[in-house]
C-alpha cells in the first residue's frame, strides 16, 4: 500500500513538470488560455463564439478558427502602469481566407476612451507567412510598428512580446527585436481586452494561443518566458528540458524515465 502510494505521488509530480510552468511577481499576471468561462478569474464573453480547446508541445490552448470565436474580458492588468511588457505564446496558422491577412490578437482599449488603446496583431502574405504588427495609441500620438521584410513560417510556435517604456515601444519575435519607435503612452484606465479578434469585432486570429503573460514594467529579452519551438533547422534563444514517462502507468515501477528535450 505505501508503495502504491509513493507512486502515485510521484506520477502526479511527473505530470506537473511535463509542461513548464512559469513564475510571476508582483508586477505580473499569467493568464493561461485553457478554459473559456474564464480567464485568469475573469468571467469571458464568447464574440461570437467560443473557441474550442487544443492540446500542443506547450500544453492546453485555446484553437480560433479565424471566422468567428474569440474572448471579450471586462479587465485590463497592465492597470494604471506607466511601462509594461505584453508577452504571449502562439501558434499562427495559415488561411486562404481573404478576411485573414490581418489578424488582431490582443485589442486593450480605455471603457470611457477608445484613443487609449494597445493592439497586438499579424499580417498574413499570399505565400502563407506572418509579420508582428503593433500599435500604441493615446490622446497625445499613435505609433504603429511593422516590418513587412520580417516574416515567419505560420504552423509553429513563437514568443511574441511588446515593450513600452519612458516614451519608447519596441516588439519582439523570439527574444529578437523587430521594430522599435518613440511614443507617448497612457495608461489605459478601466481597460477592457478581446483575444482573438478586433473588439469592433474583425480582424478574426486563426490559430492557437498558450498564454498571455502582462508585467507592469519593461522586461529585457533575457527576462521573458520561454516557449518550446519546432522550427526545424534553427535553435531560438530558449532551450526546455522535460522530464516525462514515456508510458504514463505509475503502478508499473518498471517504467522507464526520459529526459526530453526540446531544441530544434
Amino acid at each position: 500500500m505505501k508503495l502504491k502510494f509513493v507512486l502515485i505521488v510521484m506520477y502526479f509530480l511527473l505530470v506537473v513538470v511535463c509542461f513548464p510552468v512559469y513564475s510571476q511577481d508582483s508586477l505580473s499576471t499569467i493568464w493561461y488560455l485553457n478554459r473559456t468561462d474564464s480567464i485568469g478569474g475573469y468571467k469571458t464573453t464568447a464574440l461570437n463564439e467560443y473557441p474550442s480547446f487544443t492540446s500542443t508541445i506547450q500544453g492546453d490552448a485555446l484553437l480560433f478558427d479565424g471566422i468567428n470565436d474569440a474572448l471579450f474580458i471586462e479587465n485590463n492588468p497592465l492597470g494604471n502602469a506607466s511601462s509594461f511588457t505584453i508577452e504571449i505564446i502562439l501558434r499562427p496558422d495559415s488561411s486562404i481566407n481573404p478576411d485573414n491577412i490581418e489578424q488582431r490578437y490582443i485589442h486593450i482599449r480605455g471603457k470611457e476612451n477608445d484613443n487609449r488603446r494597445v493592439l497586438l496583431e499579424l499580417r498574413l502574405t499570399d505565400d502563407q507567412k506572418w509579420f508582428l504588427d503593433t500599435y500604441i495609441r493615446s490622446e497625445v500620438n499613435g505609433r504603429t510598428l511593422i516590418d513587412s521584410n520580417l516574416t515567419h513560417q505560420t504552423g509553429e510556435w513563437y514568443h511574441v512580446a511588446l515593450v513600452y517604456d519612458n516614451g519608447m515601444m519596441r516588439h519582439y519575435v523570439n527574444g529578437v527585436e523587430e521594430a522599435s519607435g518613440e511614443v507617448t503612452f497612457v495608461p489605459v484606465k478601466n481597460g477592457q481586452i478581446s483575444i482573438g479578434v478586433r473588439q469592433g469585432p474583425r480582424c478574426w486570429f486563426k490559430g492557437a494561443i498558450h498564454l498571455i503573460k502582462f508585467t507592469r514594467r519593461s522586461l529585457q529579452p533575457d527576462e521573458f518566458i520561454s516557449v518550446v519551438t519546432n522550427i526545424q533547422g534553427k535553435t531560438n534563444q530558449v532551450k526546455d528540458y522535460f522530464l516525462c514517462q514515456n508510458y504514463p502507468n505509475f503502478f508499473n515501477p518498471s517504467t522507464s524515465i526520459k529526459l526530453n528535450s526540446y531544441e530544434v
